[in-house]
């Protein structure tokens, strides 16, 4: 987590404070209301003593470090983090969304109507493989901003579907063969492939034929 600084100017119990420093991050506590943040002491021990002459609760002081704090992560309402993290949020739950729609789509295919898959690294399985190429589970980024942004997924966050891995038809494969220069058969599942492409081995990267 990068360390971050801010200004925060207000007003309480009377007294104006300006240019208080609030520091997000470092070797500020995880966990409790304020996580992550720091405060400067001679801020702190001026808002006590404001407090104290003026009949401002602990309360009042906790509400008003808080509202200092919601007040720099306006974009997010929870924090810097969050903050950095709305884009790539979005980004995870269209990324989320797809996979989803598309492993609907494969699921209405059959073995039939889609016999092969061809993963991304260009091999040919049967769709029934024990390997399950491009098939993992697919997990939700989080329900919300501050799930996705804690749990500490951030900016990497991965929907678990191999995209690239495509379910085809016998003539779908046939077509893509002629454009492949080395064929390249599951060992496992060792599918038969259509046509001329029949007699390929499935140990073997052999040279495609025309």
């Amino acid at each position: 987590m990068s360390v971050m600084g801010y200004n925060v100017s207000f007003a309480f119990a009377g007294e104006d404070f300006e240019k208080v420093v609030l520091e997000y991050g470092g070797f500020a506590p995880s966990e409790g209301d304020g996580a992550y943040w720091m405060v400067e002491l001679p801020a702190m021990l001026r808002m006590l003593q404001a407090a104290a002459r003026t009949g401002a609760t602990a309360t009042d002081v906790r509400l008003m470090l808080l509202k200092m704090i919601a007040g720099i992560s306006e974009r997010s309402g929870c924090c810097p983090d969050c903050d950095e993290s709305i884009d790539s949020y979005e980004r995870a739950l269209r990324e989320y969304r797809e996979a989803v729609e598309k492993q609907q789509h494969e699921a209405s295919m059959t073995p039939e109507s889609h016999p092969y898959v061809v993963s991304s690294s260009g091999k040919i399985h049967t769709c029934t493989c024990q390997s399950k190429p491009g098939q993992r589970t697919i997990e939700h980024p989080g329900a919300t901003l501050q799930e996705f942004t804690h749990r500490s997924r951030g900016h990497f966050y991965d929907a678990g579907v191999d995209s690239s891995a495509k379910r085809l038809t016998a003539n779908e494969l046939a077509a893509w063969l002629t454009r492949r220069e080395v064929v390249k058969r599951c060992k496992l599942c060792e599918p038969a492939l259509p046509g001329a492409y029949a007699s390929e081995a499935s140990d073997v990267e052999s040279t495609a034929r025309g």
